[in-house]
């Protein structure tokens, strides 16, 4: 099963990879993906050990037409970051709210992106 937390906002955002690592210890979830703020910028930590998930080309594909965000990593582990601004979109784009976010991680992470 997959897992995506949104943890809201973090004083620290060493905490986002630590809670991944600690999901993705739950007996059936095979990919993870926490997602938390820090001051204006949202934090992406994912982790996977099921073989169909890339997490680095997951986190990517989800970041990809978001302006300012990066994203990547590896087959088992990634992160990123985009600008929460940024997510409201630039110009006559409808941009990303944190449900669109969500389901974007979802779509990335079962291949349909």
């Amino acid at each position: 099963a997959f897992a995506v937390s949104d943890v809201g906002s973090v004083s620290n955002a060493d905490a986002i990879p630590q809670a991944a690592d600690e999901l993705l210890r739950l007996e059936g979830v095979t990919a993870v993906v926490v997602v938390g703020c820090k001051r204006d910028t949202l934090h992406l930590s994912g982790r996977s050990r099921d073989d169909r998930v890339h997490m680095g080309k997951a986190l990517e594909a989800v970041v990809n037409d978001i302006p300012m965000a990066s994203a990547g990593g590896h087959a088992r582990m990634g992160g990123g970051q985009l600008s929460v601004e940024h997510m409201a979109g630039l110009g006559p784009d409808e941009g990303v709210d944190r449900t669109d976010l969500r389901d974007r991680i979802f779509d990335a992470m079962v291949g349909d992106v």
